[in-house]
């Protein structure tokens, strides 16, 4: 009898849903070779999980909670393909649709975040030690609306940013304007 490898990396994500009145959560399982093996649903008011049938997605999910824009959870995921490339695995709660999205160039991605109601991700570029925030428009095209350039950690800066309170956001942010300005 073979023996079953029972390892798997579990992401998630939690959110109440408009449309039906509940709360979701959102599970997405995935086995030691990278392979997404599960997507569930669990609904508080049916008290019940469902699976969600998808394809066969070879990714690695990076992001262990989910982003969650306009009712839409979105997780980081890399490829796993030679070079490597980053994109976005989404699920929507209503339609019950999975589907992954390409990010823009061929850069590494650091975060995935809400922007003005949309999904925004911040990539770097390490030969020039630059780190870019692009945002995702209304037709799933990106956008980049600010590049950062020649500051050493600037994954660092997004990391602590995105933990930040509103209060701390805006001075790094004025941080920033100032550091750009001069």
């Amino acid at each position: 009898m073979k023996k079953q490898n029972l390892e798997h990396h579990v992401s998630f994500g939690f959110s109440f849903d408009n449309a039906s009145n509940d709360y979701k959560v959102v599970s997405i399982l995935t086995d030691t070779s990278h392979f997404v093996s599960r997507v569930s649903v669990y609904s508080l008011h049916w008290n019940s999980w469902k699976t969600i049938e998808h394809g066969k997605l070879n990714v690695r999910v990076i992001q262990p909670r989910a982003t969650i824009v306009k009712g839409l959870f979105y997780w980081l995921i890399e490829e796993n393909s030679v070079p490597s490339h980053f994109g976005l695995v989404w699920f929507n709660v209503q339609s019950g649709i999975l589907g992954t999205t390409s990010l823009p160039g061929s850069t590494i991605c650091r975060n995935v975040f809400e922007f003005k109601e949309s999904v925004a991700v911040s990539t770097e570029c390490t030969y020039d030690q630059s780190i870019s925030i692009w945002k995702q428009d209304d037709d799933c095209s990106w956008i980049k609306i600010l590049t950062l350039s020649g500051i050493a950690g600037l994954d660092n800066f997004l990391d602590v940013y995105t933990r930040a309170n509103l209060s701390d956001k805006l001075n790094m942010m004025n941080w920033v304007y100032t550091t750009l300005r001069t």
